[in-house]
């Protein structure tokens, strides 16, 4: 009995020692992103983790149990094996010993971070991760899941000569579509109007659309093999108006939205954010409720929303289901946003980039932004069904598929030139005459085929013995 007192008690007196290092320790006092709504001040917090970090560890607060008792029936059903988690020692799951005592082990490195393998159970995901941790975005998959939105500061998204060149790419944008006044106070008095289609208007835009912190949290969220769906430009001046706060999963035949993130937004700061500048806003937490807003909780929320403030260059990055708007822009010129939302693949997307990417395009960027372009999709069908072998040959990254092995990473940006190409003019109305099940048994005897061939040329550039055919 007093075993499974001292088990039940252990982690809140751990928890409460823990909470006293914080506030007893020195602290570094930093402006958050909230203001205090009575003084409009912002608020201010303490960051000390580090201090208390190796303050708990050195104390022997997270040091592992030497004995986990456990009776000849078993473990206890109300107690959970106590797991110990410490960058001191290392770790492996392991099984109970001879002597009846279990022993709970997790790999762990240096820095106190879990060691991610090639785990194929988890498919992508593990690659990604690993890649989200150099860029320093776990704290933002956190805000992602805690809040529903998060902010990646400017040094974590590009160099700084990048807000210029896209500011400059979007003035001129504006200038071309709408004239000389195209950036005229008096034409955006009392306007927050959305610019479409900006994608092939310059190189930057698809430079920004595969960006390294963006691309990687949206496909944290949508998978690694999710298309673009549209790149657009937010422009608005000073007035009254505003985005009155809504969530993106726009079905309005349903209530109840799935759980499942299918599409996500990133918008990259073109000038800084302010609430008087006109900030985008969110309501905190509203991803969990997973259903789009009422008018009369749009009226309440409108002025009690989060606005985000951040300098040029930062992103915002959110899923469908968070609520968000924007709030009216009180000082002069112009509030500049670039925007890039994602999208499950065999999800219809916003605007039409299959259909209009160039060979060009795809030569200049990287082999993932063919796959953003979703220019190797299986589908749609004709009658003649679909051109498997078409996305078999494809570059991983260019291709769908969430597995190990389809992985292409952030950090390629090796131009394709050449290794990725635009989709092909199908006739969908043609049929040439054969039943599935026989395409289907030509199309793999070609496949084998091209796959020994491709061996077969490996073999030779490595100065191997190419591999024997096999007679059928």
């Amino acid at each position: 009995m007093t075993e499974h007192l001292t088990g039940f008690f252990a982690p809140w007196l751990i928890c409460a020692a823990i909470l006293g290092l914080h506030l007893v320790l020195p602290a570094k006092g930093i402006d958050g992103y909230v203001r205090n709504e009575e003084t409009g001040a912002m608020l201010r917090y303490r960051l000390n983790g580090p201090v208390v970090f190796i303050a708990t560890v050195e104390s022997g607060l997270l040091a592992p149990p030497r004995r986990l008792a456990r009776s000849a029936s078993g473990p206890s059903p109300h107690l959970p094996a106590p797991t110990c988690l410490t960058p001191r020692r290392t770790f492996d799951a392991g099984a109970a010993k001879s002597d009846g005592l279990l022993e709970f082990r997790v790999a762990w490195r240096r820095g106190g971070f879990m060691e991610i393998g090639d785990w194929k159970s988890t498919g992508s995901v593990a690659l990604l991760h690993r890649e989200l941790r150099q860029l320093g975005l776990e704290s933002n998959i956190a805000e992602l899941t805690s809040f529903g939105f998060t902010v990646v500061p400017p040094e974590k998204v590009g160099p700084p000569e990048l807000v210029e060149e896209v500011r400059e790419a979007l003035e001129k944008t504006m200038l071309r579509r709408y004239g000389p006044d195209g950036l005229a106070p008096e034409r955006w008095a009392d306007v927050n109007d959305i610019q479409r289609f900006m994608l092939w208007e310059d190189p930057v835009f698809e430079r920004l659309s595969y960006n390294p912190a963006g691309l990687g949290l949206a496909q944290y969220l949508l998978g690694t093999d999710c298309v673009l769906s549209l790149c657009a430009a937010w422009v608005k001046g000073p007035g009254e108006v505003r985005t009155g706060l809504h969530g993106d999963y726009l079905d309005p035949a349903i209530n109840a939205q799935p759980e499942r993130v299918i599409n996500c937004n990133m918008h990259f700061m073109v000038t800084d954010y302010t609430k008087d500048d006109g900030a985008i806003s969110f309501v905190p937490g509203s991803h969990q409720w997973r259903r789009q807003i009422t008018a009369a909780e749009g009226e309440k929320w409108a002025d009690q929303a989060v606005a985000v403030e951040a300098p040029a260059g930062s992103m915002v990055i959110w899923g469908n289901h968070t609520w968000h708007g924007s709030y009216p822009k009180k000082t002069p010129g112009l509030r500049m946003t670039l925007q890039c939302e994602y999208m499950r693949r065999r999800y219809q997307p916003e605007e039409a980039y299959r259909e209009t990417v160039t060979q060009e395009a795809l030569d200049r960027n990287p082999v993932r932004f063919a796959g953003l372009m979703d220019v190797y999709s299986l589908f749609p069908f004709g009658k003649s069904d679909w051109d498997l072998e078409r996305q078999a040959g494809a570059e991983r990254g260019a291709k769908g598929g969430q597995s190990i092995n389809a992985y292409r990473s952030l950090f390629d940006m090796e131009p394709a030139d050449g290794r990725t190409t635009i989709r092909p003019r199908y006739d969908y109305l043609h049929h040439d005459g054969k039943m599935t099940s026989e395409r289907n048994a030509e199309r793999a005897k070609r496949m084998k085929i091209g796959q020994y061939v491709k061996y077969t040329r490996k073999a030779d550039d490595n100065g191997e013995e190419a591999p024997r055919a096999k007679r059928s």
